[in-house]
């Protein structure tokens, strides 16, 4: 363990220790190479090992910390290096600046729903990247969970309960991960998987909105019990209050992650793909199915009739009262879709499934392209479909563009009636500029809801450039007309809070595509 007066580890020197945990401590600290901060974490394996398994498994935590270090994703943190000192393994990743959800829980209660969508998407692709890397978290919770300054959702601690290679228990009796999170499977003696993480997350969304996880309880024993027999999904008690439609698909969402038969529950595709049909039924103003819109069947495959890719699903064990709400038990022989089908009123074309699940129907690829990916339809991934509102400042921003196209264009209408009227004058020069600025500003008042990002740099290039020429003009103006200086400037402004309402907020960069996810 690390002594209080260690000051370096390889290259980087220990500043400040930021925080101490059962499996770890973390330290701030300079990388004196690259001059930068960094947040450098000592990874304790459990006590009573024998010499063979702390091999073995400081020899997994280094390998998953490397495997960890290739994903690229802004919703899990980064890992630049990973060294080995006195015995055990050092993780150096970026420095955070933030705090966790569990410290936002405990200081201030339940995030609002919309939050908590927004964290729910994060994390959805920050662990579809992770397992595709063949990466496993094993702990996910709120505590492991950052919410940065920049308002990112930041998955931590990968490589913490990564010594973790077969079941949640150690030989010495101690527990790897957090029971109250861990998914039921793990208390069965099977090991963790890809879908046990999808279990943890949806516990973690229950507890983002209420404010606890559902299966906290006074002991180990109960906490146990409750995740292998408590009902699922549980109650929210949002569902009881006028915001009960507003949480309708994090409700669906919550009620499939937490599936006990780890075979049904969805992979992070399927997820989000399921959270995006949910919000526009919601949008629509349809009644929720709480899951029971989910048009995917499983495709036999193997001796247990599912082929999930990466780790999900498994060997089928009947769900009993406990299967993922919104899915029947599948008919079998020909045509047989699985452990479970489609609701009824849905359909899937013939061999149009892939691993567990198949595409919406009507879509002729066999699975439905998530937003944000090659073969997403709509002008721009990873969001909600164009004609659903989009950031307050987008709305606003729109609404000033048409506010100007409407004054330009009356203005240009002005001018070339008095060129009309005095054909030998020299009105006609302001005409045309100011035309061609008004149906600029129109074109882009309803472009910018559409997130073309054609359109997003069209409107900051074409702002930017006619506040410059009018600030220029305001040299003239002070010299010759400086009755007209306040017209000038209130002209300047405008433009100018224009061009801060599309650059500066986050979301609305992510809304065209720009940064972290868009809420």
């Amino acid at each position: 363990m690390s002594s209080p007066g260690r000051s370096s580890v390889g290259r980087y020197e220990l500043r400040e220790r930021l925080g101490v945990g059962g499996m770890g401590t973390v330290w701030r600290a300079w990388d004196p190479s690259l001059q930068r901060d960094v947040a450098v974490k000592e990874v304790l394996l459990p006590q009573g090992m024998s010499p063979e398994e702390h091999a073995e498994a400081r020899e997994r935590t280094l390998r998953e910390a490397r495997a960890t270090a290739r994903i690229t994703n802004t919703a899990v943190v980064t890992v630049h290096d990973v060294l080995e000192h006195d015995g055990n393994p050092w993780i150096v990743m970026e420095l955070l600046s933030g705090a966790s959800l569990q410290h936002h829980l405990d200081h201030r209660g339940p995030l609002p729903v919309e939050r908590v969508e927004e964290a729910a998407r994060a994390l959805l692709e920050g662990l579809r990247a992770a397992h595709a890397a063949g990466v496993t978290h094993r702990d996910v919770k709120p505590a492991n969970i950052m919410l940065t300054d920049d308002d990112r959702t930041v998955l931590t601690d990968f490589g913490i309960a990564n010594v973790d290679g077969s079941t949640a228990l150690t030989q010495t009796g101690v527990y790897i991960g957090s029971p109250e999170y861990m998914a039921p499977e793990r208390f069965e003696g099977e090991r963790a998987l890809p879908a046990s993480d999808l279990w943890s997350l949806g516990v973690t969304l229950y507890a983002l909105l209420e404010g606890r996880s559902p299966f906290k309880r006074d002991s180990i024993t109960g906490i146990i019990s409750a995740v292998l027999t408590a009902p699922v999904p549980p109650r929210l008690t949002l569902d009881e209050g006028p915001r009960g439609p507003e949480s309708a698909p994090l409700r669906a969402l919550i009620g499939a992650l937490l599936s006990r038969d780890a075979s049904t529950r969805p992979s992070p595709d399927e997820a989000l793909a399921l959270l995006a049909r949910e919000r526009r039924a919601r949008d629509r103003g349809e009644p929720s199915g709480g899951g029971a819109h989910t048009p995917w069947s499983g495709t036999p495959s193997g001796p247990h009739g599912n082929s999930a890719p990466h780790g999900y699903g498994g060997p089928h064990r009947p769900s009993g009262p406990h299967q993922a709400p919104g899915l029947r038990p599948a008919a079998h022989g020909p045509g047989a879709a699985g452990p479970y089908a489609a609701p009824p009123g849905s359909s899937t074309a013939p061999g149009a499934g892939t691993g567990r699940y198949a595409a919406p129907s009507g879509h002729p690829t066999g699975r439905a392209p998530l937003p944000g990916r090659p073969g997403a339809s709509g002008p721009q991934a990873g969001f909600a479909p164009a004609g659903h509102g989009g950031p307050v400042p987008v709305v606003i921003a729109a609404v000033m563009l048409g506010l100007n196209a409407l004054y330009l264009l009356v203005l240009t209408a002005a001018y070339a009636g008095a060129a009309l009227g005095d054909p030998g004058g020299q009105g006609w020069g302001p005409v045309f500029p100011l035309g061609l600025w008004g149906v600029f500003s129109a074109f882009a008042a309803a472009g910018v809801m559409t997130r073309s990002r054609l359109v997003y740099g069209a409107v900051i290039l074409v702002q930017l450039l006619v506040s410059v020429m009018v600030l220029f003009s305001m040299f003239t103006v002070f010299i010759y007309t400086p009755e007209q200086l306040p017209v000038y400037v209130l002209m300047l402004a405008y433009n100018l809070v224009i061009v801060g309402l599309v650059l500066i907020p986050p979301k609305v960069r992510a809304f065209f595509g720009f940064g972290a996810n868009f809420g």
